[in-house]
This record gives C-alpha cells, structure tokens and sequence, in this order.
C-alpha cells in the first residue's frame, strides 16, 4: 500500500459468500425500485439502508486490522455501496480518486487518512472488467489527471483476480473500472473508511447507521464503534 497505494489479497472469500453479497445486493436494487442499468451502470446506495444483511462485511477483523494499521488508529465506516455494470454499460468510467484534503496534503501526511476496500464477488477478469489503477508511493505529488478521463493511461496496471477477492487503495490513487466483455452483470462492493478521529466530510460520505441496523450493533460492539461519531485520536 505505501510503495504502490494499492494492495489486493486473491480470493479471500469463497463462493457462499459471494453469493450472499450478489443476493443481497439484487434484493437491495429491487428495494430501489429496479431502475435501468445504463451509464456508468447503477448504485445500490446507501447500501446499509437497502441491503442491511450485508453488515457483516464491513467489519470483517482481518480487514479492520489492516486499516488500523494503515491508519494509525481505529477506523470508522463513512460510505456503502456496490456498483452493478453489465456489457451495455460504459465502456470505462472517468479516471477518478476520493482524496477529500488538498492535494498538497497528500505529501506529508504520516498516515492515510481514507481507504477504500473493495470486494468482487465475480472478480475482475477480461470478461467481468478489470479495474486500472495508477500506481502512486505513499506520499508522492499529485500527478495531474489524464487530457482524456475515459480512455486508457499509459502507464496504468491492470488488477485481475478471481472471485472473492479484496483490493484495498489508498484514496489519494487515481483508478477506474473498465466494461467486460462477456455478457452479464458485474458488482463492487465499495466501502470507504477514515481514521475514527478524522472529521473531514466528503460529498461520497452516506448513511452506514440506520435504524434497522440497532439490534446487529448491540450485538457486534465493533461494528458499533465503526459507524458511531468520530473519536479523539489516540
């Protein structure tokens, strides 16, 4: 993470859980009313709100250690959601990273103060659609965006993995995913985590606490703490 701002750990879930992510979000989308694919594909979002049994995701240990790591302190949970594409959706979406701070900040922070996990339940393949990242060491400059946002970079990488698998980035990394080209529909499971005494606000920050969460948070007081207020650092 801190030499190429990204990491991905192949296949971390097997192919139960695949399917209860693919499930609750196709439950969740029909909650939504159902509205068509096109574009840059649609957003099962607030996904807590529309898709609550997916919470266990969210504040898997493994995952939580990793991000405090990161972090220097504990995370909290500030977005939900999965993206569904399909073969008639965009052929590449705008180059695109979810650093909130200027971008001068980037070059002197001691940690990283937003991370993105991403699960993919069908994996990022030439026929699912691979996800482009560009490869930038923790506190290197911000490199300007591409002249053409929707087109391929020179220089990016390729991530490629199968079913199950997690990609972490740090927020700061310009990314994108690209169409597939076997027919279907595709899901990313997205959830963006800050540091629990970070208290920046971005416009991509939704409701990861809603009511019908109450009695799985009495139950997982580490899910709790990670959709509660900011705390002070440590």
């Amino acid at each position: 993470m801190r030499t190429r701002g990204y990491a991905v750990v192949p296949a971390a879930l097997d192919a139960r859980a695949c399917a209860e992510i693919i499930e609750a979000t196709e439950e969740g989308y029909r909650s939504m009313g159902s509205p068509p694919i096109t574009g840059d594909g649609i957003n099962v979002i607030p996904l807590l709100v529309h898709a609550p049994r997916l919470a266990p995701y969210f504040a898997l240990p493994a995952v939580l250690d990793v991000l405090e790591e990161l972090m220097g302190e504990p995370p909290r949970l500030v977005h939900a959601s999965v993206r569904i594409s399909d073969e008639h959706t965009s052929a590449i979406v705008d180059w695109h990273h979810h650093y909130a701070p200027a971008p001068a900040h980037a070059e002197t922070r001691r940690f990283m103060e937003r991370i993105l996990f991403n699960i993919y339940p069908v994996g990022t393949t030439a026929e699912t659609g691979p996800l482009l990242v560009r490869e930038r060491a923790f506190n290197a400059p911000f490199e300007p965006p591409p002249a053409v946002v929707r087109a391929d970079w020179p220089g990016q990488i390729e991530i490629v993995c199968p079913p199950g698998s997690f990609v972490f980035m740090d927020s700061a990394g310009y990314h994108t995913p690209k169409r597939g080209t076997a027919p279907g529909r595709r899901y990313c499971f997205r959830s963006q985590y800050q540091a629990a005494s970070n208290t920046t606000l971005c416009d991509e920050d939704n409701d990861c606490d809603p009511p019908q969460l109450a009695a799985y948070k009495a139950e997982n007081p580490r899910f709790a703490a990670l959709v509660g207020p900011p705390r002070e650092a440590r």
